[in-house]
């Protein structure tokens, strides 16, 4: 069986959810929002190492959370950016992994179905979970709209985020400190690396306003009460 360990990016500022706490240590029904990454993951076999990056001010309230979940080896303090936080990560990755998938600590509503998608799609080397666009999109230039593109020919990326061990490593060894990137697999395509695609059956959509939390709950509260189907 192939080994993974999952880096949780869990260190971002929750700027936007107007509260002085880490969106990923607020309560979310009876568990916190990152302990639902941290027991997905658990569940999955072939994963058997998880390492967390976050804020150094909340390491020890996610140190404690974390203690309950065997598989985490490690909390570490993420850096300023999401690649910097997981560059930081990489550092504890151990000999004993063959892939490693990057997740969204705020991604709370992952299904086991779409990561064991995601995690079969990633044998070509790079994978991510992704979802449809329902809006018209737009390309604009200062205030004015230049272009409507075909939606059909876009997606909204998602986590987790898997690749061959050598492929990130080598991805994060050639990046570009002058450049942003916003997710890992802007990093692996960069290196010219080819980066497959699972669509989402499942909501799967990273918690960022007080919104997004109420609507998060309603989506676990079906999954529960629909135990035929996922939400």
């Amino acid at each position: 069986m192939i080994k993974i360990t999952v880096i949780i990016a869990a260190a971002g500022k929750s700027a936007r959810m107007g509260g002085k706490c880490n969106k990923v240590l607020l309560k979310l029904l009876n568990m916190t929002v990152i302990e639902y990454s941290l027991a997905v993951f658990s569940r999955e076999a072939a994963i058997n190492n998880i390492i967390i990056a976050a804020a150094s001010e909340n390491i020890e309230k996610i140190t404690a959370i974390a203690s309950t979940y065997p598989k985490v080896s490690a909390v570490i303090a993420g850096g300023t950016t999401r690649s910097q936080s997981v560059m930081e990560a990489l550092t504890a990755i151990t000999k004993d992994c063959d892939y490693i998938a990057v997740h969204d600590a705020a991604r709370p509503l992952l299904s086991d179905r779409d990561l064991q998608a995601v995690i079969a799609a990633a044998n070509s080397g790079a994978a991510i979970l992704a979802a449809p666009l329902t809006d018209t999109i737009k390309e604009i230039s200062a205030n004015t709209i230049i272009n409507t593109p075909d939606r059909n020919n876009f997606v909204a990326a998602q986590t987790p985020q898997i690749f061959a061990k050598e492929i990130l490593l080598n991805s994060y060894r050639q990046i570009n400190d002058d450049q942003i990137y916003t997710d890992d697999a802007a990093i692996v395509e960069a290196n010219g690396y080819q980066v497959k695609f699972v669509m989402a059956q499942d909501a799967n959509y990273k918690i960022t306003t007080r919104i997004d939390l109420a609507l998060a709950e309603l989506v676990l509260k079906s999954r529960k009460d629909n135990k035929c189907g996922q939400a």
